[in-house]
């Protein structure tokens, strides 16, 4: 039993090295039940492979529990989808209101948003480092 405050996954080990282990997270019947459903990318595609940091002996093809903090889960949600909400929405009122015209004002406003996904992009090792999942082995 999962407690409250983590995001579980069911997966299987692609692979496992001295330093990470490949988990390959398939969407499946228990991603109906979960409360962070509507928010989380796992109904995007059926297969994601996560690479998971740290020394885990484990198998190919054994199953495992992937987890996150809810915590971490917020976080991520709130870099991926609500400061891009407001970066575009603060962008395009400032905007609006010049000369230029809406289209301009669109055009800088995804520009800013852009730019802000490029920023995420390039310090991704920075961040990813705010999240750490753990692995439980499923018998």
């Amino acid at each position: 039993m999962k407690p409250d405050n983590e995001i579980t996954h069911e997966g299987i080990v692609v692979s496992s090295g001295p330093d990470s282990v490949h988990v390959m997270i398939s969407q499946d019947v228990s991603c109906s039940g979960c409360q962070a459903s509507g928010i989380c990318n796992m109904n995007e595609r059926s297969n994601k492979i996560m690479k998971i940091y740290g020394n885990y002996k484990l198998e190919p093809g054994s199953k495992v529990l992937v987890s996150v903090s809810q915590s971490q889960g917020y976080l991520a949600v709130f870099l991926g989808y609500v400061m891009p909400l407001i970066i575009l929405v603060a962008s395009l009122s400032l905007t609006a209101s010049l000369p230029a015209g809406e289209l301009a004002a669109g055009l800088i406003s995804v520009g800013v948003t852009a730019f802000y996904y490029m920023i995420l992009f390039l310090f991704r090792k920075h961040i990813s480092k705010k999240f750490s999942f753990n692995i439980k082995p499923l018998k």
